[in-house]
């Protein structure tokens, strides 16, 4: 008789009267990785998980990143003169002695010694990081003279959890130091898989990226901050900083703990919490269809996944402990019933059995030519569009976490729904009629900015093919607002005199637009006033800088609504900075004119190493806004004279060697004196 008591149906994995399975999943707390898990994730698939023995396999990631935790709590559990490389290094040989002894004995786990040694060679420096200056951030901070709070804090127990922000809360933190000032900090350590270096070895897996968080989201964020809270409920020392020990790839990640990020935490504690308790009371667990099913334990008889689109293939890394004693009214052993096709389906299948020849690709001489007699023209601008949205879907699978060669599928569908998103962003536009048309790259581009600063697709990817619509028409709805404020900046040429700064204003008078994008065969026609080409080197510059405010706003860290409230008004006022210093130069004509390509440029340099914008957009009231964005404004135009009058001379009167121009170099204030010597 199965000890596990749980069925599959169309709502989700249900649990059965047994009281051990319900102990299994049913708990009176909440950590953070299963908050985590179910906020983002598939609550079935969680619950399954808790269901299955424990992996403790110390040669797969967690496993791993157990032994080194071992170490570094032992570690800096000892006095700091007792904390030296003899020490780490005995304790580091000890932890796995002791864990491969524990696979062996309790899970039957067998290595060579080659195999095991070759494995943690991987992450010997990762131990002795702790004693590197460099990497912890100075010498008050090294293993032997940190001061040391306590390591592994419970933040309560299972049986009696904390209370964090109103719910029940269990935790554990890695390390918690000595601030100055009677504060402390805290440090967590985290340790990453191994990945294919490219080079035919193994190397750690770097720490997330800001995009990454920023398109993924950051769990590990959400959990340092449930810990802060933690502490201050246990009466801990108030903390001034958090930091993610990333000992695998020698780096350090910050965690920010303003109270925004807190509140932001708080709610999604508190929310996860009572959808939870919900899911125990019905004792259903529904299913969430993503790209990261092929990883469930479930994989092979959840009804949710063989009844998505062309189903889930699983992957030889899900886990290979099966519930081999899973009922289901939906499932015969192991064999799922799945529907019969749709009317469609069997259209297209019937289709592609009757495209007897395969397309291939042809090579013209020209890029700008289509196709060929073999085929289309691999060598097309085109050409070079598709590639690159299916290397970006490539990108976006391996960045979620799923390797992209075990779900080619997958990729597809996503490099497929990029390509949908750009052609009918296009169409939106100009009419798609190929992709050789100069108005794909405006849209790929855009494609690219919302993929980066735009609404999560980790959360989209995960709803499944719902999600993915959304996101997609998130995505067009995005283009065409990019599309209308560079048409805006090509008719309306923003200068000085029109004070653009002002539109920060709410109901600000903004005029109306009348134009219509163009589409002309080369891209140094700029098309007409009212109809400018929307594949012009001008129209370019002006997508251009609309994407570039949303980098900016979201540098920022604005909120999604005040960016859109946002981004025109900043479009503006750049452009206006671009068209005013074209025109301080020579006689601005129009957005096609070489002067715009090079102003441009030298706006990015001073975003990038002049005067700070983000402090101007943050500014509390609308007025202070607008004040500061002129001011900046101004300061950039000053930049671009300046620029443009250095590279003048340079141009005019070329210095060389015989010049000596580095002696013009000193760090020394101008003095009235020097200045003229300079000068002359």
């Amino acid at each position: 008789m199965s000890k596990i008591d749980v069925h599959l149906t169309n709502d989700g994995l249900v649990l059965g009267d047994k009281e051990r399975t319900g102990k299994k999943i049913i708990k009176g707390y909440m950590s953070p990785s299963a908050m985590n898990s179910l906020a983002d994730g598939c609550p079935a698939s969680w619950a399954a998980g808790r269901l299955r023995p424990f992996d403790e396999d110390p040669l797969k990631p967690n496993g791993t990143g157990n032994v080194v935790h071992s170490v570094m709590e032992e570690l800096f559990a000892l006095a700091p003169n007792q904390r030296t490389r003899e020490t780490i290094l005995r304790l580091w040989a000890d932890k796995q002695a002791e864990y491969r002894r524990r696979a062996e004995t309790k899970c039957g786990l067998v290595y060579s010694d080659e195999e095991w040694t070759s494995h943690f060679a991987h992450y010997d420096k990762a131990v002795l990081r702790v004693l590197d200056p460099s990497y912890v951030g100075g010498e008050d901070l090294v293993a032997d003279r940190v001061s040391v709070i306590g390591t592994e804090i419970g933040l309560g127990s299972w049986s009696k959890p904390i209370d964090i922000w109103g719910v029940p809360s269990y935790g554990k933190v890695d390390r918690l130091d000595n601030a100055p000032g009677g504060k402390s900090f805290m440090r967590d350590y985290k340790l990453r898989a191994l990945v294919d270096d490219g080079r035919g070895g193994l190397r750690i897996k770097p720490m997330p990226s800001a995009a990454d968080k920023r398109r993924y989201g950051d769990p590990y964020a959400h959990q340092q901050r449930i810990y802060n809270e933690g502490l201050r409920v246990l009466g801990y020392p108030e903390m001034v900083g958090a930091e993610l020990l990333y000992l695998g790839s020698a780096e350090r990640c910050q965690i920010d703990l303003s109270q925004s990020a807190m509140e932001s935490t708080r709610r999604r504690l508190r929310t996860t919490w009572d959808r939870y308790r919900r899911m125990c009371d019905e004792r259903t667990f529904p299913y969430k269809v993503g790209t990261l099913c092929a990883w469930c334990p479930l994989v092979e008889v959840c009804p949710a996944a063989t009844a998505s689109k062309g189903g889930n293939t699983p992957s030889p890394r899900r886990t290979d402990q099966p519930f081999d004693v899973l009922s289901t009214s939906l499932v015969s052993g192991h064999h799922v019933q799945v529907s019969a096709p749709t009317p469609k389906e069997k259209k297209m299948a019937q289709q592609q059995q009757s495209d007897t020849v395969p397309p291939r690709w042809g090579l013209a001489d020209k890029p700008w030519k289509d196709s060929t007699s073999r085929g289309p023209n691999i060598g097309s601008y085109g050409a070079g569009t598709v590639f690159g949205l299916v290397s970006l879907a490539w990108e976006t699978m391996v960045r979620v976490g799923v390797p992209p060669h075990l779900v080619r599928a997958n990729v597809r569908s996503l490099a497929e729904t990029f390509a949908s998103v750009v052609a009918q962003s296009a169409d939106d536009a100009v009419g798609f009629k190929k992709w050789n048309d100069d108005s794909i790259p405006r849209f790929s581009g855009v494609l690219r900015t919302f993929l980066e600063h735009g609404p999560s697709i980790t959360d989209a990817l995960v709803a499944g093919p719902d999600g993915m619509e959304k996101w997609a028409a998130q995505a067009r709805e995005f283009s065409g607002s990019v599309s209308a404020v560079a048409l805006r900046i090509i008719t309306g040429t923003p200068s000085f005199e029109e004070e653009p700064w002002n539109l920060f204003v709410a109901g600000a008078p903004r005029g109306q637009v009348s134009a219509a994008w163009s589409l002309a065969d080369k891209s140094s026609d700029m098309g007409k006033p009212n109809s400018p080409n929307i594949g012009s080197h001008g129209a370019g510059t002006a997508f251009g800088i609309v994407q570039l405010a949303w980098e900016l706003l979201t540098r920022a860290g604005l909120d999604p609504q005040v960016r859109g409230r946002s981004v025109e008004p900043l479009s503006m006022v750049l452009a206006s900075v671009v068209a005013q210093s074209a025109a301080d130069a020579v006689e601005f004509d129009n957005w096609n004119d070489g002067s715009i390509q090079r102003f441009s440029g030298a706006l990015r340099t001073f975003l990038e190493y002049g005067v700070n914008i983000a402090g101007a957009l943050t500014l509390d009231s609308q007025d202070q806004v607008v004040q500061a964005v002129s001011s900046w404004a101004r300061q950039a135009r000053a930049f671009c004279a300046a620029s443009a009058g250095a590279s003048l001379d340079m141009t005019t009167r070329p210095p060389s060697f015989q010049d000596t121009p580095w002696k013009g170099i000193s760090w020394q204030t101008p003095t009235p004196n020097n200045q003229k010597e300079r000068n002359e």
